[in-house]
């Protein structure tokens, strides 16, 4: 018999996608105790049952397994490509209205991002249209009531906040004129409801949010997003998820650091075929509405106690930590713990290729150049650093060695 947290954790990868392995069996664990309590309960059985059968009990576990780690014009690398390529879509098509999808939708941050960095390129309102998903309602109302603190504020210049915020007494309120731009609804990336009964978009956002999938679900993903994307659509991704891309039909856009795929030639790719609807299970679809009560979800303000306490502990030197602060935009932690997992007395590849990620994320394209030929050494049929490397040495001009190295990939995928 399965233990109660081995089934709330399947529910959870069922619904949701989110492997345990991936995202934390240990943090994912504290989530589902916390949800549990939140409705009052202890017996972590009685939960489970109750999940199986309550949708209000599944929204709780899922609010509290995908609440996200976010901030506003994270990666803004991606959102100037995103600017480039809309001016250019505009000049083409300027009678066209840009549909903009941006999967999850967390607390809002990168659609709104999104929104800004359209306005600030001098696009019109009538221009483009952006929605954004999310499985957990609790993050979509939070979205929709605009309120943020100082943790959604982390770059070095923060002029869009004078420009689009208001300051008032509990954070910053974002503008009506920019959060009016931004239509947020439940969906579900892994059942087909995400393109609800509308057309396919020209720009789609999925960011950080596949590394956490399992093999299986990674491949259904990106069949709906490249089915979802036009032909001549655009997709945003996560700086660790561009070389699954290009074996799910997808290649490089060419906009450097900001991880951009465009969908590849139909005809040598399958999953051009609409994918079918899929089996598992989807909480219900409910309209999103402010919250009565937003506290529960802003998250601690630098220098508290929470903060402090984590900032003096050293975490493990695992693979996972190191792509948990990658993904946070903590590369210099990232790199000092995969530094250490690269000194141990026999390293695997997988510590040299997140390092060269990490290299081309401080643009250093020559020493992520060398991680990677490293992880080919220690294991030479590592798709993930041949299609990095090639598209590294594709910017460089040296396109004889990137097209050896991915026609050597596509044998190990065969």
């Amino acid at each position: 018999m399965h233990s109660p947290i081995d089934e709330l954790l399947e529910i959870v990868r069922n619904v949701s996608g989110i492997d345990p392995e991936r995202a934390g069996r240990e943090t994912m664990t504290m989530a589902i105790r916390q949800a549990a309590r939140s409705l009052g309960l202890e017996d972590l059985r009685e939960f489970a049952v109750r999940v199986s059968s309550d949708p209000a009990a599944l929204d709780a576990l899922i609010d509290r397994v995908v609440i996200p780690e976010t901030w506003f014009f994270r990666n803004p690398e991606a959102l100037e490509a995103l600017a480039s390529w809309a001016t250019a879509f505009r000049s083409r098509n300027p009678l066209a209205r840009m549909r903009i999808l941006s999967v999850p939708a967390a607390t809002g941050e990168e659609p709104y991002s999104i929104a800004m960095s359209m306005k600030d390129a001098g696009l019109q309102t009538a221009d483009f249209e952006i929605t954004s998903a999310d499985l957990s309602c609790a993050v979509l109302r939070f979205a929709a009531e605009g309120l943020y603190t100082g943790r959604s504020f982390r770059g070095e210049s923060l002029i869009f906040r004078d420009r689009y915020f208001t300051e008032e007494a509990d954070g910053y309120r974002l503008n009506a004129s920019i959060r009016e731009l931004v239509h947020f609804r439940r969906a579900n990336l892994l059942t087909g409801d995400i393109l609800g009964d509308e057309a396919s978009y020209d720009v789609i956002f999925c960011r950080n949010l596949l590394i956490y999938f399992g093999d299986n679900d990674q491949t259904a993903a990106f069949r709906r997003l490249r089915y979802a994307l036009k032909k001549d659509g655009i997709l945003f991704l996560g700086p660790a998820e561009p070389s699954r891309a290009a074996r799910e039909g997808f290649r490089d856009a060419g906009f450097r650091m900001a991880f951009a795929c465009v969908r590849a030639d139909d005809s040598t790719v399958d999953s051009a075929r609409v994918p079918p609807k899929s089996r598992r299970t989807s909480p219900a679809v409910r309209s999103i509405s402010p919250p009565v009560a937003v506290r529960q979800l802003q998250r601690p303000e630098p220098g508290s106690p929470l903060k402090k306490v984590k900032e003096s502990v050293k975490p493990t030197p695992t693979l996972a930590a190191a792509i948990g602060l990658a993904d946070q935009g903590r590369l210099a932690e990232a790199e000092e713990m995969l530094a250490r997992l690269r000194s141990t007395p026999d390293p695997s590849a997988d510590p040299f290729f997140l390092s060269g990620v990490v290299a081309e994320a401080f643009e250093d394209t020559n020493r992520a150049e060398q991680f990677y030929r490293k992880a080919l050494y220690l294991q030479p049929n590592h798709e993930d650093a041949m299609l990095h490397l090639a598209v590294l040495l594709d910017s460089g001009g040296k396109f004889g060695e990137a097209r050896r190295l991915r026609e050597r990939a596509g044998r190990v995928l065969k």
